[in-house]
């Protein structure tokens, strides 16, 4: 983050997140929430967001304080990096000037997991942040989906992505089931906002929380689960590659770790093909695996098993989904 962290607060649920990170995004003089948002942002956490990311019919209707910087912006996937371009970052805080504002806050999923899950490199995301902060905005590194060691290259995405935030928020993954959030910050930045305003969260830093949480972070050390995500990820990837040589719907396969994406399109046209992807969720659940589906399409899987997933387990993922595709 550029500075020792100073402070982390804790809290109950990661809507709660997202009000203390407005709040300390206003402190940057600026107006209040004049938020450029990356489709990735938040992934699928906290409600406001879900609704901005996901549909860009509800970003349409929001204030004229929020804009959205969609994935398919970025370059076609997969995102190369030197392909990706700061460019549509620059044209949305150009959007928010034209109607009076100036961006409080950048947020960015380093994964854009749910942007169907892109790579862009250390170049990008450096470029991004001097822009945005050129504008006055705070960055924030959203770690509720990336974070973890999910990546396989380092317990925080943002560091092995290359971006250097102001911010960062956890969610999920934090207290593995147990609900509890976080951000982390600055203290100058927090004791700027203890002087100007009050935040209060009624369970945010109970006890039983907290020892969720080092007991999480005790089992990523002692497990070494960074590591193992990157070794059992590289597997998992392997074996959809595999079925990317194999069946003509699979356009690509993307991510780092144990978090990867799998688009799929229909061969005679390329077109994304939502439908077949809604067809493997199905099959592969009845084969006993659970993924999800995500992008501005809902056709990439995205396939995010438990760190602690085994490498026959990942095997037993690849072969769920090639016998879906087959049936």
């Amino acid at each position: 983050m550029g500075a020792a962290v100073g402070l982390v607060a804790l809290m109950a649920l990661q809507t709660l997140v997202l009000v203390l990170v407005i709040r300390l995004a206003d402190l940057n003089e600026n107006e209040p929430l004049a938020a450029v948002l990356a489709l990735c942002a938040w992934g699928a956490s906290g409600a406001v967001l879900i609704a901005i990311v996901l549909d860009r019919l509800i970003v349409d209707q929001l204030s004229d304080r929020v804009d959205a910087v969609f994935g398919a912006t970025l370059s076609a996937p997969p995102v190369e990096e030197a392909a990706a371009t700061a460019a549509p970052v620059r044209e949305a805080i150009e959007r928010l000037a034209a109607r009076g504002h100036r961006p409080a806050a950048l947020f960015v999923d380093t994964a854009y997991t749910s942007d169907g899950v892109l790579a862009a490199g250390a170049s990008y995301h450096g470029e991004v942040a001097e822009v945005a902060r050129a504008a006055g905005a705070f960055i924030v590194a959203d770690e509720v989906q990336a974070g973890y060691g999910r990546s396989g290259e380092h317990l925080w995405s943002f560091v092995a992505c290359g971006l250097q935030p102001d911010l960062v928020t956890l969610g999920k993954p934090m207290g593995n089931g147990h609900p509890i959030a976080a951000v982390i910050a600055r203290r100058d930045d927090v004791d700027r906002l203890a002087g100007q305003a009050e935040f209060f969260s009624t369970f945010g830093g109970n006890p039983v929380a907290a020892a969720a949480g080092l007991a999480v972070l005790d089992v990523i050390r002692d497990e070494q689960l960074v590591s193992h995500a990157a070794e059992v990820g590289a597997r998992l990837r392997a074996g959809l590659e595999v079925l990317g040589d194999r069946h003509a719907s699979i356009a690509a396969i993307r991510g780092r770790g144990l978090l990867l994406g799998v688009e799929l399109v229909r061969p005679d046209d390329g077109a994304p093909d939502p439908e077949l992807a809604a067809r493997v969720l199905d099959g592969v659940r009845d084969r006993g695996v659970l993924i999800g589906s995500t992008g501005p399409h809902d056709n990439v899987l995205k396939v995010r098993p438990p760190l602690v997933v085994s490498p026959d387990e990942a095997d037993m993922i690849v072969a769920a989904i090639d016998e879906t595709l087959c049936s």
